[in-house]
């Protein structure tokens, strides 16, 4: 079997958990949006540190607010992948769903201290996946941020 891009996380999920799951995937394939959040909410009540249900939900909200641009929503988003990083601190996905959660949210230090603590504490060779697909864009933020912390200091 080929590795998942950005490392999964062993996951404790019931079998049928996760059809529940699988419904909740069908039902924002469908464009029912607020019927998978509802299913997702009520998973995540059973399972608070799931990192899956967390990065999922995550999506789910960012999805909801580039359709409305509720920008609540948004912050529901970074709730959830914030709570994926902290259950799986080592997951090259749960990290670059926070990073650009935090990036979309004009969050720009956390978005890139979130890509510095990803890239101690993760795998190097997700690191390096990472790099490849979003190298440019994380070079322009470190240059960004590190010539305001220049600027602060001087």
């Amino acid at each position: 079997m080929e590795k998942e891009k950005y490392s999964l996380w062993k996951e404790d999920l019931s079998e049928a958990e996760i059809i529940i799951w699988k419904t909740a995937v069908e039902r924002e394939n469908d464009n029912d949006l607020d019927s998978a959040i509802e299913i997702h909410k009520k998973l995540l009540d059973k399972k608070p540190n799931s990192t899956l249900l967390n990065i999922s939900l995550g999506s789910l909200y960012e999805k909801y607010f580039d359709t409305m641009c509720d920008h609540n929503k948004m912050l529901l988003a970074e709730r959830h992948f914030k709570k994926a990083v902290e259950s799986a601190p080592k997951s090259g996905l749960a990290s670059c769903m926070y990073f650009h959660c935090l990036w979309d949210l004009d969050k720009r230090e956390g978005a890139v201290k979130e890509m510095r603590r990803f890239k101690v504490v993760g795998d190097p060779e997700d690191y390096s996946e990472v790099l490849e697909d979003y190298g440019e864009e994380i070079g322009e933020i470190e240059k960004s941020i590190d010539s305001t912390s220049i600027n602060k200091v001087t």
